[in-house]
């Protein structure tokens, strides 16, 4: 089932008006039809798998430095594709702004802006802080709440 049903009123902070007995309505936007996809679900469980993981195995095997672009050039192809999603989200989405999901998915990708701050600075001491990696965990929350319904 798709992660855009209608919640009840009781608690649930995501309630899309885009849905009809658990499909998206064939006047919904074409981009959130491609958003809503299984494909797109793969790549963002890919995506978060990556980046909840993979920094923090590759600074514990501590590489050498000239790999270091590489990596954080995957972390910024994904903070691409998780903006990407969150704007798509946010403005095709019947009433995901402000809601717990979109808040969220900010915080996800907030917490990977020192990542992406090192691809473009080359300062290795602001990537990998280990003050937001509570907040990347909060995407896999994402990933997990979305793949339960």
């Amino acid at each position: 089932t798709s992660f855009l049903s209608i919640h009840n009123a009781a608690g649930k902070a995501k309630e899309k008006a885009a849905h009809t007995g658990g499909r998206l309505r064939e006047s919904a936007h074409p981009v959130l039809v491609f958003a809503e996809s299984a494909l797109v679900r793969h790549v963002m469980t890919i995506c978060t798998i990556y980046v909840l993981y993979v920094p923090d195995i590759y600074h514990v095997t501590d590489p050498p430095l000239r790999f270091d672009t590489g990596m954080y050039a995957l972390v910024f192809v994904c903070f691409f594709v998780f903006s990407a999603e969150l704007l798509c989200l946010t403005f095709l989405a019947h009433k995901f702004f402000n809601s717990f999901l979109f808040y969220l998915d900010l915080l996800a990708i907030v917490s990977l802006v020192p990542d992406v701050i090192f691809l473009f600075t080359g300062r290795r001491e602001m990537a990998g802080t280990h003050y937001l990696i509570l907040a990347r965990a909060a995407r896999m929350g994402v990933a997990g709440t979305r793949a339960a319904k």
